[in-house]
């Protein structure tokens, strides 16, 4: 029993690390903006949500020079951080905020919320 009560809450202390944001760290081109949490399931063109600990689409095929945004509709911080590093880091998005990347190479770039990448938040951005 004492076994199980420890792995309890183990996992929730494990959980809320991971949900906590920490240092505010911006690289490369990118705008801010504020973000509403209104409803709807699909997100509108070039946009990427950041909802229930997962990336909305987690894949996307954009044009050279198109703009992303990433926007937050989670209770707590995330980012959009390219998996090869100087490519883009949008720092902390906050509950409620976006922040934009305009991507001007073409390739395929996959990138991870800093915090939260460890419980799958992952996604691929393709520029054609």
């Amino acid at each position: 029993m004492k076994r199980k009560v420890a792995a309890f809450v183990l996992t929730g202390c494990m959980i809320l690390l991971g949900m906590a944001g920490c240092s505010n760290n911006s690289n490369g081109s990118y705008g801010s903006s504020g973000g509403s949490s209104g409803g709807g399931g699909v997100p509108p063109a070039n946009t990427i949500w950041m909802q229930n600990l997962a990336f909305n689409p987690s894949s996307i095929t954009i044009a050279k020079g198109t703009t992303l945004t990433w926007q937050n509709k989670d209770g707590f911080v995330h980012t959009s951080t390219s998996d090869q590093a100087g490519v883009w880091d949008s720092g902390d998005i906050q509950a409620g905020a976006s922040k934009a990347v305009t991507f001007s190479t073409a390739g395929t770039f996959h990138y991870h919320c800093k915090y939260h990448s460890s419980m799958g938040m992952t996604g691929t951005v393709t520029v054609q």
